[in-house]
């Protein structure tokens, strides 16, 4: 889970969609997500992911260089599927920020395996 996973699994599969001439291709990711302050079952539409210390940026490095991307999201996409949402009325959702992280636990301010995080200062 996190960003290693999906990177990995993007990276082949937008290697197969070129080999495959395939152009105009949306990819949307469903998951999990923590919320706060919603509805539990609340589907949230990502406007702008941030990192773990809440910057809208995705940091990578690439060929020993340090390459930085924005984060922002194609706002028609994220106002068509708030459309749609509406429209079907089948469940609570909302546009947002979401955040990524390299991990599901504790990049997330969440209490995992790792030994020696406080609790008191994940929150």
């Amino acid at each position: 889970m996190g960003i290693p996973s999906i990177a990995i699994m993007l990276h082949e599969l937008i290697k197969l969609l070129y080999h495959a001439r395939c152009s105009g291709v949306t990819l949307i990711r469903i998951g999990t997500s923590g919320g706060i302050g919603l509805e539990p079952g609340s589907v949230v539409i990502t406007r702008q992911a941030v990192d773990p210390c809440f910057k809208p940026e995705f940091e990578q490095i690439v060929l020993g260089k340090r390459e930085v991307r924005n984060t922002d999201l194609d706002e028609q996409l994220v106002q068509e599927l708030a459309r749609c949402s509406a429209d079907l009325g089948e469940f609570p959702t909302v546009v947002g920020n979401t955040m990524c992280t390299l991990d599901f636990y504790e990049g997330e301010r969440l209490s995992g395996l790792l030994l020696g995080v406080c609790h008191r200062r994940a929150l």
